[in-house]
């Protein structure tokens, strides 16, 4: 399934039923759980190299919204409810879930700042399970741009770049004697990596049955449902719970 995998949890939970009952295999597009920079941060994240968590934020832009037609489908607001979030923002809500897991509330300010009928630019701020914060920054109407950056009493990690560039800035072992200067950090380049071949190669596998396809039915309810909160929020100009199934 591409991303989003639907709009409403009613739905959702419609088509995992019927896949589950067909006995076939389920997997959604979310190329970035595959890539090596990710699973390096996940991995940090599990083993306490982080320190405690305090923070994540993510933005993801792209310029599609400059140049697309009023009439095309991610140009109506009915097919692409709350702006960029159907078309980039729900890969980052995605890996929010996948290092961190299930997010309690959201507040999302929608604006359409240029396209003539969806909102184009959106901010999220998040409330995790874990008494995280995030915030969530997607745009359709400014040049390519991706950043995800992870906060710890450890470090920082900070992804970044269309390669992924993967670099880990330490926090300090001993309180400073001067001004607070930032560490050298730890960079990991992963340039020429295909997330997407990785991820269908990830599909096959899962097929096989070599091994699971690594994003389960309840997160993919839990992202929808956080996805519909966003869209709530949108339309309420106010924080939202997100509903737990």
């Amino acid at each position: 399934m591409e991303k989003p995998f639907t709009l409403d949890v009613e739905s959702a939970e419609a088509a995992l039923g019927a896949a589950a009952r067909a006995g076939i295999v389920l997997g959604v597009a979310y190329p970035r759980r595959f890539h090596p920079a990710m699973i390096e941060l996940k991995a940090r994240v599990q083993d306490g190299r982080l320190g405690i968590l305090t923070h994540c934020e993510s933005a993801q832009t792209a310029p599609a919204g400059l140049f697309m037609s009023s009439e095309y489908w991610r140009s109506d607001p009915q097919e692409a409810p709350a702006g960029a979030m159907t078309a980039t923002g729900v890969h980052n809500l995605d890996a929010m879930i996948y290092l961190f897991g299930s997010i309690d509330e959201v507040y999302c300010t929608n604006l359409r700042r240029l396209m003539p009928r969806l909102e184009d630019t959106t901010s999220v701020m998040l409330s995790l399970a874990n008494c995280m914060s995030a915030t969530l920054f997607c745009s359709l109407v400014t040049t390519v741009t991706y950043r995800f950056a992870v906060y710890g009493t450890k470090g920082c990690v900070a992804l970044a770049n269309q390669d992924v560039e993967f670099r880990f800035a330490p926090a300090p072992e001993a309180p400073p004697t001067g001004r607070h200067a930032a560490p050298l950090p730890e960079i990991i380049e992963y340039s020429g990596f295909n997330a997407l071949t990785a991820e269908l190669e990830g599909f096959a596998a899962a097929i096989k049955g070599e091994r699971s396809y690594p994003i389960t039915p309840e997160e993919i309810i839990h992202g929808v449902a956080v996805f519909e909160a966003i869209v709530r929020s949108a339309a309420l100009h106010q924080p939202v719970k997100v509903v737990r199934r």
